[in-house]
């Protein structure tokens, strides 16, 4: 039987529970899972605060069906790093392959940026002798736009010499490619 059968007032805990119990069986992730369990916790609390629906939301704890330890295992996931041996070999790879893109991959590994952070930093946060960089903003992919950094405030982050030589040689290119194509 299947949810979209049932009247709403006949769905249970239970009912939700085996739906989230094939959702498991079928290997889906818990993104899935939320994905169904979210939309249905605040259907079903608007109809109870409306008062279409008496009480409780049968969507309410699904934590047993879903498993307890399940966030948990999801959460101690490592990330995985470059191994701080292999660096090396990545800034050099993207000087010859992707030059375009070295200087970028330089701002996260020597001055720690995150990946936002560098692709929203302008000519001006460059300070130059003072050997640092203004992170005032970064990229959202989700709101595909350029926002305050992740706790809103900006920071002064140290710029080797390296990273430094490799931001100019990077403006130095972009600056000659713009005056070939007629940027402005």
């Amino acid at each position: 039987r299947c949810l979209g059968d049932l009247p709403v007032n006949a769905v249970t805990r239970e009912v939700l529970g085996s739906v989230i119990k094939r959702v498991r069986e079928a290997g889906r992730s818990l993104a899935v899972i939320d994905a169904l369990r979210n939309p249905l916790r605040g259907f079903y609390a608007d109809l109870i605060e409306t008062k279409t629906l008496p009480g409780p939301n049968p969507a309410a704890d699904l934590k047993h069906f879903v498993g307890r330890g399940a966030y948990r295992r999801v959460k101690s996931r490592t990330l995985a790093f470059f191994p701080a041996e292999e660096i090396p070999q990545l800034v050099a790879t993207a000087k010859v392959l992707f030059p375009r893109w070295h200087a970028f991959i330089l701002t996260g590994v020597l001055a720690g940026l995150r990946w936002g952070e560098s692709a929203s930093l302008y000519k001006s946060d460059i300070d130059w002798p003072r050997g640092r960089l203004h992170v005032q903003r970064t990229y959202s992919t989700k709101g595909r736009k350029i926002e305050p950094t992740k706790d809103s405030e900006a920071r002064w982050v140290k710029a080797s010499p390296a990273l430094l030589k490799a931001l100019r040689e990077h403006l130095d290119a972009v600056e000659l490619e713009g005056q070939v194509k007629g940027w402005t």
